[in-house]
């Protein structure tokens, strides 16, 4: 390769970098993409967005609320968005492991903790909740601030 030719690559290089100009171009950082679900292999997905307060709150539940929740959401997300889950104990002990019980505290819990309202569901049924917008409590410091206004 001669000298005209190596000159033209540095310069179509440093084109390419951003550094033409004599200047060092900041190069923006690459960020490594989310995994997704396969669509192709008919991945199941949790659906969202769901809101944070939301999520922290079942959180602060106990036991499988967190985890119940979860499934609430991803139920909610196939019926295209609707607030009204029937969460049968079919899909809850075969997917998320858990027995009878544990999906019924769990539902107590975050009914108690004001993220879910039980519609209907007897002994034999599976219940129907519907999933609540979390409101978080205002603290002291918010509550005498708007009394100072």
């Amino acid at each position: 390769m001669d000298k005209k030719q190596r000159i033209f690559n540095q310069l179509v290089n440093e084109k390419k970098m951003g550094t033409a100009s004599g200047e060092p171009k900041q190069r923006k950082a690459v960020k490594d993409p989310l995994p997704r679900h396969d669509r192709n292999k008919k991945e199941k997905f949790l659906m969202g967005p769901i809101p944070w307060n939301w999520m922290v709150r079942a959180a602060h539940c106990p036991g499988k609320a967190l985890a119940v929740g979860n499934m609430l959401w991803h139920l909610a997300g196939l019926r295209g968005g609707d607030a009204k889950v029937k969460l049968s104990n079919h899909r809850v002990l075969s997917e998320m492991n858990l027995s009878r019980s544990s999906k019924s505290r769990a539902l107590d819990a975050l009914e108690k903790a004001g993220l879910i309202e039980r519609l209907n569901g007897g002994t034999n049924e599976a219940p129907v909740v519907m999933i609540l917008k979390y409101q978080k409590p205002e603290s002291n410091k918010d509550k005498r601030r708007k009394n100072d206004e």
